[in-house]
């Protein structure tokens, strides 16, 4: 008998003298089979429910025990006995997911078109600086339009990044010809050829989907160290900010992860390789305001809004439908935050309902071809003013 089945066995064992004998406490049998499941995927579910059947009739489960238990199961493997059991409680956070709430998104954007889900309309970089324009956030000077890899007239003070890429795959950093630095490692790179062979290889090991890049104004900040610029990413909750982010991508790669309070957060389910951890830093004030108002903005219940320091002050990065790193949170955060997803669903709902009307925006999708996402007029008949108001609001924090 292998140890896995000689685990499933004991544990069947000691389940029929917790149910049969009154042996044992809810607790013992929660951590063993907290201990076993995740070495049994396919007979959890099954497992699960004679556990649960066995602790109900036992009948001495406190809420703390309920969590604990219900805490070993996904949405993916919680079934009707488990929903029922829990709704009685008030208490299903186990099947909050931000992963699969932005995968459910994904699958609805590709079945009914962007329209459906207006952050994948400002997931295109283009489309999201002209928005920034829109509602007066300061960007990076950007091409807008993609230019094939043969035709790039490489030229210092120039960021080279793909438009459909994640995670700074193939974004090149041109400070002079001999100053390259490759953004997704942080390295640098001796000279042009070695960047067009860097390039190549990106389309060759398809890290990136197509030969085209972007070419954008390289921003610079004097007060880090090799002027440096540091990202500030947002996890925006239509109003509410669930995560924040900051980090450098040279000399060395170095990041830390803060709640909106600035508390340092441990996000990941085990610790990243080739990464400098840093210790928490202060989240400029400006920067989490702006980041609730330009989601109040947009009629979706998520957004990650990313920001640059530069000499010239903060200005917008990019927006982020669905963050390529979430298969890499820990349980417990992926959990908090998909919760975080529910509640702003349901804020966005309300004001839908009420009559909320996001002027701004409407008029940047109809632009773009698309359809107007507001219901009623919301307090005024005039949509222009009520958009200039709402630049205005925004546009105070540059």
């Amino acid at each position: 008998m292998s140890p896995r089945q000689s685990d499933y066995v004991l544990y069947s064992k000691h389940l029929h003298r917790f149910r049969d004998d009154g042996i044992g406490t809810s607790a013992e049998l929660i951590a063993r089979f907290s201990a076993i499941s995740g070495r049994h995927a396919v007979q959890k579910t099954r497992l699960g429910r004679a556990t649960f059947l066995a602790l109900q009739k036992r009948g001495d489960l406190s809420e703390e025990e309920m969590i604990r238990f219900l805490n070993n199961f996904t949405l993916a493997d919680t079934d009707h006995y488990f929903v029922k059991f829990a709704a009685k409680f008030d208490n299903l956070q186990h099947v909050s997911s931000l992963r699969s709430s932005l995968s459910q998104r994904t699958r609805r954007m590709l079945k009914h078109g962007t329209d459906s889900c207006p952050e994948w309309i400002l997931q295109k970089k283009a489309n999201g600086y002209l928005f920034a324009d829109a509602i007066g956030v300061p960007r990076p000077e950007n091409s807008l339009k993609s230019v094939h890899l043969d035709k790039i007239a490489f030229k210092e003070g120039t960021a080279l990044k793909p438009p459909n890429a994640s995670g700074s795959a193939g974004v090149y950093l041109i400070h002079s010809a001999d100053h390259i630095v490759d953004a997704r490692t942080g390295k640098a790179i001796a000279g042009l050829d070695e960047l067009r062979r860097h390039m190549h290889d990106d389309v060759e090991t398809r890290r990136i989907p197509r030969p085209y890049w972007n070419i954008e104004e390289l921003m610079i900040d004097s007060s880090n160290e090799m002027g440096s610029s540091h990202d500030w990413k947002f996890y925006s909750f239509y109003g509410e900010i669930g995560l924040v982010g900051t980090m450098q991508r040279y000399p060395y790669p170095a990041e830390v992860w803060m709640t909106a309070d600035g508390e340092k957060a441990d996000i990941w389910a085990r610790p990243r390789e080739n990464e400098v951890d840093w210790d928490a830093r202060e989240i400029p004030a400006t920067l989490l305001e702006a980041a609730r108002e330009i989601s109040l903005a947009l009629p979706v219940p998520f957004l990650r809004i990313d920001f640059l320091s530069s000499d010239r002050g903060f200005v917008l990065g990019e927006f982020t439908a669905r963050p390529g790193v979430l298969h890499l949170l820990s349980r417990d955060q992926d959990r908090r935050l998909g919760e975080a997803f529910i509640s702003a669903e349901h804020r966005l709902y309300e004001d839908l309902r009420r009559g909320k009307k996001f002027t701004e925006f409407d008029s940047f999708a109809k632009k773009l071809g698309g359809k107007r996402y507001g219901t009623r007029s919301a307090g005024t008949s005039d949509p222009e003013a009520q958009g200039s108001a709402a630049r205005r609001k925004i546009g105070k924090f540059w």
